[in-house]
């Protein structure tokens, strides 16, 4: 029996159910999940299709979409993809966790339609052995949707992530951890304990790139909070490098993090290093910053040309002297 053939056994019985109860069947059938394909040919990349599979659930969804092979589909050849006309088509996309077969219509390089889904026993044995759980039918369509396979457990095994559950690869899936982000993730040297780790680095937007510009810039083996807490906080590479040549060089996270919080920009730190005041802490740029101390301020009162002190300067803007 296929996913799709047990779920309209079970809308049935719910239907027949909720007459009991005064529910309708329609109602219960607009529960049913429902699992959808759309394509369209890759730009970028000739021979890869732009896959999107979604399931939906009432008024819930879910979207999963990616590049992959042409050749993938089988059944789906280019010609039916490209064709000037619109006709029926019938493709199969195998994967560790399940199978789906989709039908629809396709042409004019984009194609859609409904699939059904063959969960993959033999995947389910193999998390199982491994001591992820036992894996039902909707979870293994999660799994499929996000491709989590074979190869994808081998290297969590690699990286000693060997331990996360059925339930932390889907999270990982629906977050973005691909096969792809787990390698490069691991090749800009970092190691986590735990895969919920980068399914959160994921959500925070922190990427390979980002790990190494910040490398670039002299920092390194940074924790995973600090991670996210600088690219939360906007706290970019290229301010870290600018920050740097301000004379502001090996600041913690945490500083980086305040200095960015209170609005102390490069461009503001090098006004004032212009006007003489090269020996500003982070926290005095803090507090001026906080205080509306501007640099164009802080040229009408030096009018001697000697730099003042940090505090004194807050004085004066605080009495709005000038």
């Amino acid at each position: 029996m296929t996913f799709r053939t047990k779920l309209l056994s079970f809308a049935a019985a719910v239907g027949l159910a909720g007459a009991a109860l005064g529910v309708t069947a329609l109602a219960a059938q607009a529960q049913t999940p429902h699992l959808e394909w759309r394509a369209q040919a890759s730009q970028k990349a000739p021979g890869e299709v732009d896959l999107t599979l979604t399931l939906r659930q009432g008024a819930s969804l879910h979207s999963n979409g990616r590049n992959v092979p042409l050749a993938d589909l089988k059944g789906l050849s280019a010609a039916q993809l490209g064709g000037q006309g619109t006709g029926l088509v019938h493709f199969r996309l195998a994967r560790d966790a399940g199978t789906f077969a989709c039908e629809g219509s396709a042409g004019r390089d984009h194609g859609s339609g409904d699939c059904d889904f063959e969960p993959g026993r033999a995947f389910a044995q193999r998390l199982a052995a491994e001591g992820r759980g036992h894996a039902d039918d909707e979870q293994l369509l999660e799994l499929a949707m996000s491709n989590i396979d074979g190869v994808y457990l081998d290297e969590l095994r690699r990286q000693h992530l060997a331990k996360a559950s059925v339930d932390e690869l889907i999270r990982a899936g629906h977050h973005g951890v691909g096969l792809r982000y787990l390698q490069e993730m691991a090749a800009a040297g970092y190691r986590f304990s735990a895969l919920g780790e980068l399914s959160d680095l994921r959500d925070h937007g922190v990427n390979a790139r980002f790990i190494a510009a910040l490398k670039a810039a002299g920092y390194s083996g940074l924790s995973a909070e600090d991670l996210t807490r600088l690219r939360d906080h906007g706290v970019s590479p290229e301010f870290i490098t600018g920050m740097a040549e301000q004379g502001y060089r090996r600041l913690a996270a945490e500083e980086f993090v305040r200095l960015r919080d209170h609005g102390v920009s490069v461009a503001y730190v090098s006004s004032l290093r212009e006007l003489g005041y090269r020996d500003l802490s982070p926290d005095d740029l803090v507090k001026l910053r906080d205080h509306g101390v501007s640099a164009s301020y802080v040229r009408r009162i030096s009018t001697d040309g000697a730099p003042l002190e940090a505090e004194d300067i807050i004085r004066m803007r605080d009495r709005g002297e000038r």
